[in-house]
């Protein structure tokens, strides 16, 4: 069953990766609309069942606190694309929403 999972997912993940090449080929005066709107469509889908999965499977109260640490986590995914470190700020709010969440997480 595990296996069969792993199998799954590396076949999503080769998917998505061809989906998301043929995306940056595409051209024509629709190419700049798809590739705009079709990543943010893809992210909510899949955000929002992942969310959905993690109610069914959690405790609520965990998968609401690691839900909305969403923002939180975009943080170091931006920095490594940009590659600009964010501000002081940022680094220090996100530090103290992982602290929170895992003092709620935990106890």
């Amino acid at each position: 069953m595990l296996c069969q999972r792993v199998i799954t997912a590396s076949e999503v993940h080769v998917a998505f990766f061809q989906c998301v090449e043929s995306l940056r080929s595409m051209q024509g005066p629709y190419g700049s609309s798809v590739r705009a709107i079709l990543p943010g469509i893809i992210g909510y889908v899949l955000a929002s069942s992942a969310l959905l999965y993690a109610f069914a499977r959690m405790d609520a109260g965990v998968a609401a606190v690691l839900g909305s640490l969403a923002p939180v986590l975009v943080i170091p995914i931006q920095a490594v694309r940009d590659w600009r470190l964010p501000k002081v700020q940022a680094v220090f709010g996100a530090v103290v929403a992982m602290f929170g969440a895992g003092i709620i997480v935990l106890f």
